[in-house]
């Protein structure tokens, strides 16, 4: 089923022999780990089903192994987001940003990809009115093996909800929020 967002906490003692071996404790609840200054590891659970992995090495190198195949291996991430990503807040066109491409190009460095926040998006889109010219810009990057990654946040600022040609009053026309019980407001985070 794969390896899971979560913890795993497992710990290897090295004897002094150069012998190995690891204690995993899988359990889904709240927990805590003590280390003791004697030879001694304390778990200490709120509850739900103990599953204890003890595996017997006997080289480090095994123990790991071992403790790979109880949890699975760890999701090996895409190429391209291993490599340069570049962006910044200051863009003022999707010209501007593909002469900013451009001069990467021209002096030899590789970009995999380019990384917009949503200040940029919502300058560029509503200074120029013309939100095809992001789709050509996405289109030319994955044209030559580049990735677009837009860095979305959740929250709509204050100045944009009190700009009345904003996409905030846009929405809120067309009745796009989650309202709150009697259907009349937008539910607004604190």
């Amino acid at each position: 089923d794969g390896m899971s967002t979560n913890t795993h906490p497992m710990y290897m003692c090295l004897e002094s022999d150069g012998n190995a071996y690891g204690v995993l404790l899988l359990n889904s609840n709240a927990m805590e780990v003590l280390l003791h200054p004697l030879p001694a590891v304390t778990f200490r659970t709120v509850g739900g089903v103990l599953d204890f992995y003890i595996f017997l090495g006997p080289s480090p190198e095994e123990v790991i192994q071992q403790y790979t195949e109880a949890v699975g291996h760890s999701p090996i991430p895409p190429y391209w987001s291993l490599g340069l990503q570049i962006g910044r807040a200051t863009y003022e066109s999707v010209e501007e940003i593909e002469m900013f491409l451009d001069d990467f190009k021209t002096k030899h460095i590789p970009v995999e990809s380019l990384v917009l926040n949503q200040d940029v998006l919502v300058k560029v889109s509503t200074r120029n009115k013309d939100f095809n010219k992001f789709s050509n810009l996405a289109h030319n990057l994955t044209n030559k093996n580049q990735k677009l990654v837009l860095q979305l946040e959740a929250n709509i600022p204050k100045d944009l909800i009190l700009n009345r040609d904003s996409v905030f009053n846009t929405v809120q026309i067309n009745d796009v929020f989650i309202s709150d019980k009697w259907g009349w407001n937008p539910i607004e985070g604190k």
